[in-house]
């Protein structure tokens, strides 16, 4: 089963769901105009969207990685 991350909570959902099982967000209605970006947070790194800081406490190859899967769905959503 292939999984995505909420864009809200960073929770695992499947792939074809629209309402996140973590946060009970609506995945489908959103629209984001900024991507997510990484953010130095203390001694370690955070994740960000629109300047608010979503995730905390990440080592930098893990906020890359979760930047990139972040930004991939975010250009599908735009897409499909």
């Amino acid at each position: 089963m292939q999984v995505k991350l909420c864009p809200f909570c960073a929770g695992e959902i499947p792939l074809e769901i629209s309402l996140c099982i973590h946060c009970g967000k609506e995945l489908r209605s959103m629209k984001i105009a900024r991507p997510y970006e990484i953010v130095h947070d203390g001694l370690q790194y955070g994740i960000a969207l629109g300047g608010e800081v979503k995730l905390h406490g990440l080592e930098l190859k893990k906020a890359q990685e979760l930047e990139a899967l972040l930004n991939s769905v975010l250009r599908d959503e735009k897409a499909g």
